[in-house]
């Protein structure tokens, strides 16, 4: 299972595919009704995950090692991209494991503590910017759930602390767990994003023409083509472009992925969801 030069093929790819890719590998073959089924797809691999790979971490450890969701403010991606999106090709986001203590120091939420079955260490999401040959730069920010404004000028996780997370990440009992889950590949370690993707993320209107003002990301797994192909065969009026679709997603079913949701909810109106990026490795 363990595969001793996998980190180093992933962070040392230099080219990032597209980012949402659901957006244009699903669709509605009614041009009338133009509600994105690339929505539909988003929840299952929401609660494919809830019956599959995070069944199996609380199974195994009789906790909850992750959160619900992790939700960031438009305009800290916008102050990311003003600041970053000239003088490289995207974002990467890593997961890390976090202790509460941590969580509390970096994000200002104490909500954890508050919640008796999410356990003293749990998963998390860094990002930090690619530089143009697809490199993380030295600078690594918390920005999900953060409980004060976000100010890039303030790095509060450097780079030998951002090093040991993602040094403890790979040898931690719940990465271990996710690679067997995901065998024959490894856990995920992280998703990289295109600056074009987060400048569409920034500018996403709700039905009202408005913008967004925040983004949610919530846990999924990438769901076995199979269940997806059943989908499209019962929904005639849904279209798969069967070859993409697998070309994106076929080496990476069962791994833990994140699903993009935009806030505020509309309940009767648009509901927003897209993929976050290029899942590694």
């Amino acid at each position: 299972m363990e595969n001793n030069n996998y980190t180093q093929e992933a962070f040392a790819e230099t080219e990032i595919k597209d980012g949402d890719k659901l957006r244009n590998l699903v669709y509605r073959k009614n041009i009338e009704r133009l509600e994105p089924v690339h929505h539909d797809v988003g929840i299952m691999f929401i609660y494919q995950a809830s019956a599959g790979i995070l069944s199996e971490l609380e199974d195994k450890t009789k906790t909850r090692p992750y959160l619900d969701g992790y939700k960031l403010d438009i305009s800290t991606i916008e102050s990311l991209y003003n600041t970053y999106g000239q003088s490289g090709i995207g974002l990467q986001f890593k997961f890390v494991f976090l202790t509460k203590q941590e969580y509390i120091k970096y994000t200002g939420d104490n909500s954890v503590l508050e919640s008796s079955d999410i356990p003293n260490v749990f998963l998390y999401i860094v990002a930090t910017p690619l530089d143009n040959i697809g490199n993380p730069i030295k600078e690594h920010f918390v920005l999900f759930n953060l409980n004060y404004p976000f100010d890039i000028t303030k790095i509060i996780l450097n780079d030998t602390d951002y090093s040991n997370l993602c040094t403890n990440y790979l040898v931690n009992s719940l990465y271990h767990i996710m690679s067997a889950y995901s065998y024959p590949k490894n856990g995920s370690v992280c998703l990289k994003y295109t600056w074009n993707n987060v400048k569409e993320i920034m500018n996403e209107q709700n039905s009202d023409g408005e913008k967004y003002q925040q983004v949610e990301f919530i846990l999924g797994e990438v769901t076995r083509y199979k269940i997806l192909s059943d989908f499209f065969r019962r929904n005639p009026d849904y279209g798969l472009k069967e070859a993409e679709y697998k070309q994106a997603y076929s080496e990476h079913e069962r791994q833990i992925t994140v699903v993009g949701k935009y806030l505020p909810e509309e309940i009767d109106g648009k509901e927003g969801f897209f993929d976050m990026g290029s899942l590694y490795p």
